[in-house]
């Protein structure tokens, strides 16, 4: 299983717990966030070592949501049903210990982008 697998069964299993949540959008929701705050973490240490300038280039926040959208919709129709349920099987067959770290593997690939992007962005 890869990374984003690993990071989508360990957020599926835990939003799984609550009944008034949809544990396939929100495991894919956060596996979402964490691919694009890896995106936006690449361009800020780019433009911290001044290989780019995203000011200069005078992009549109705004033309950035189409893309957004189009990856999460990207991202629904990988982690379909089916395989997401392939995901789950594979995941539950890993020890406790195993998918307790996968667990915390998921908060930190969650926060530490946020965390670095502010560093990097710091003037």
């Amino acid at each position: 299983m890869g990374y984003y697998d690993n990071i989508y069964a360990a957020i599926y299993k835990f939003y799984s717990r609550f009944k008034r949540e949809e544990p396939r959008s929100s495991a894919i929701c956060v596996v979402a966030v964490c691919q694009i705050m890896l995106c936006i973490l690449i361009f800020a240490i780019f433009q911290r070592i001044g290989m780019i300038n995203l000011r200069e280039i005078g992009i549109n926040k705004f033309y950035l949501l189409p893309l957004i959208l189009l990856w999460l919709f990207l991202l629904f129709k990988y982690y379909s049903k089916e395989k997401g349920r392939k995901t789950i099987e594979i995941f539950e067959l890993k020890t406790t210990a195993q998918r307790k770290m996968w667990g915390v593997i998921s908060l930190i690939s969650f926060l530490l982008p946020i965390i670095l992007i502010a560093v990097f962005t710091m003037k």
